[in-house]
């Protein structure tokens, strides 16, 4: 009995051991015959299922299988902080049912955005994109004029069929006429002034956008911009023998009346932005005037009164075609010139012109207003900038000096160097303003001044004292200090001139030739003039010119 014992103590732990192994044996194979059917449920819950084409077979696939059977029009991304990117990793087989979970978010993104995941360094171009969407979904597209590939020097040439078909599909309110007038000023911009037109497009980045806003506010056409090419070649400081200034070449009177200015050291007819304020409402009066935008663009640039008489002279008439040749010479060429600066400015590119690089473009300037008087060469010095260029910025400055104004003067730079004009500003209110002058200290005038001299209710008494040229004492040509020289008269002269070249007055001329009426004189009449003794040669020269 004893060996019995002994025997089971040294079996039972093998057995139990045999026993607990069999028991999980039998609970895995259960679990893992429960579990497969589960897990197959819930992958075709969450595989892409297609609306009513679903077959027999595709529900009959292995795991395996349906999982490669999916197709997405575009990657997808789960955007769950724990899920993998299906780009670039490759998910465990074990978080298969992770990522099928019906509750997570799922979203579609596009190949750009893709793009960016995948390539962060690049750069894109959202301001181009948003362009290219306004011009995709404009309800009327413009006219597009491919640039065509020329040889370098090429000079194209059209037909009149080609230039007037040009002309009519272009959309303007204002008539743009065909006919050989037309023809003749394009020959002279596309062909003659190529290099001026030019230099003339790369200044349209600069100068139109005010242009536009101008004609904007007073709800005008937009070709308007375009009378500026055919004024002042779209150069500010442009001046007529008339004259007329700025873009616009606004007459001295016209600008006046609409409250421009212009002085000594602003001419604000050449200000970009001012004038075309004021152009515009000089053309919306002109247009309620004359109802006709050829008569309007020609009172414009040859004044109403010229158009006015020519209107009188055809009878009334109200087209511009029959009221032209009434018209002098000058004015008749603007609406034909008008109307080849729109043809060459739209499609210059047919005609091998390129435009130059624009110094500055207007998005990238901006105004600082300063009240104290600045020299335009230490303002350049001080942004590093050169005095031609803040020039050129600046056209409506006629020196290099503005003086101090409490409204103050809006000064144009680059963007950039605002700041630094403003600094420099600054530093001219720091500077400590002594007074220069000592209020108790009498400072003496000039000995010429004519607030130096004794005056009574009609002028200054020229001193008896007095050697100046110009305060000569009434000495007669017996005087020992003045000698008498004779002069003859010339053509042309007057008693004015004459006393300007002789240094005296016209009283001293009459006293001296005993003159009652000026207009008796007659050429080669001799007059005595008394020059100063010391000054004899100087005053002989003249004599002698004269004769």
């Amino acid at each position: 009995m004893s060996e019995i014992m002994r025997t089971m103590k040294v079996l039972m732990p093998s057995t139990l051991f045999l026993f607990l192994m069999l028991c999980s044996i039998t609970i895995f194979a259960q679990n893992s015959s429960l579990d497969k059917p589960d897990q197959e449920k819930i992958l075709r819950m969450e595989a892409p299922q297609k609306e009513d084409t679903t077959t027999t077979d595709e529900a009959t696939m292995s795991v395996d299988e349906l999982m490669n059977s999916f197709k997405y029009d575009e990657p997808q991304i789960f955007l769950d902080d724990t899920a993998t990117n299906p780009l670039t990793d490759t998910p465990p087989a074990n978080d298969i049912a992770s990522m099928t979970e019906p509750e997570k978010a799922v979203r579609t993104y596009t190949s750009e955005e893709i793009d960016r995941l995948i390539h962060p360094e690049k750069i894109i171009n959202r301001e181009q994109n948003f362009r290219n969407f306004l011009r995709n979904n404009k309800l009327i597209q413009p006219e597009m004029i491919p640039l065509k590939s020329f040889a370098l020097n090429q000079i194209p040439s059209y037909n009149d069929d080609a230039y007037r078909l040009k002309l009519d599909i272009l959309h303007s309110e204002i008539p743009l006429t065909y006919n050989e007038s037309v023809k003749i000023f394009i020959d002279m911009y596309v062909n003659e002034k190529r290099d001026q037109v030019k230099r003339m497009l790369s200044r349209t980045e600069l100068y139109f956008p005010a242009c536009e806003a101008a004609l904007d506010r007073y709800d005008l056409p937009m070709y308007l911009k375009y009378l500026p090419v055919i004024l002042s070649a779209l150069t500010p400081h442009a001046k007529s023998s008339s004259g007329s200034s700025g873009l616009w070449q606004l007459p001295y009177g016209t600008a006046r009346l609409y409250g421009l200015e212009s002085n000594d050291y602003i001419d604000e007819r050449r200000d970009p932005m001012l004038s075309s304020e004021v152009a515009a409402k000089h053309l919306k009066n002109l247009w309620n005037k004359y109802q006709n935008w050829h008569l309007t663009i020609a009172a414009f640039c040859g004044g109403e009164g010229t158009v006015n008489k020519a209107i009188r002279q055809s009878g009334g008439q109200k087209d511009y075609w029959a009221v032209a040749e009434y018209l002098p010479e000058e004015t008749q060429a603007y609406v034909p010139l008008f109307i080849a600066a729109v043809y060459t400015m739209i499609y210059y590119p047919d005609h091998n012109l390129h435009q130059y690089n624009a110094p500055y473009n207007f998005y990238l300037t901006d105004t600082t207003t300063i009240t104290r008087g600045f020299d335009i060469q230490s303002v350049a010095k001080f942004v590093d900038m050169k005095a031609e260029e803040l020039q050129f910025l600046n056209p409506a400055i006629k020196r290099d000096t503005i003086p101090p104004s409490k409204r103050g003067y809006p000064l144009v730079l680059p963007i950039s160097k605002v700041g630094w004009a403003q600094s420099y500003e600054r530093n001219l209110n720091a500077v400590n303003e002594e007074t220069i002058l000592d209020s108790n200290k009498k400072i003496p005038l000039p000995k010429d001044n004519a607030w130096a001299q004794p005056s009574n209710d009609y002028g200054v008494i020229p001193s008896s004292t007095s050697t100046n040229v110009y305060n000569k004492p009434k000495e007669t040509r017996r005087s020992g200090k003045y000698v008498a020289l004779t002069y003859a008269l010339q053509p042309g002269d007057i008693l004015g001139t004459i006393a300007q070249k002789f240094d005296c007055t016209i009283e001293d001329l009459r006293q001296w030739n005993n003159i009652e009426d000026e207009s008796r004189m007659k050429i080669g009449q001799e007059l005595i003039i008394m020059v100063p003794k010391e000054h004899e040669k100087l005053y002989k020269n003249i004599v002698i010119k004269a004769n």
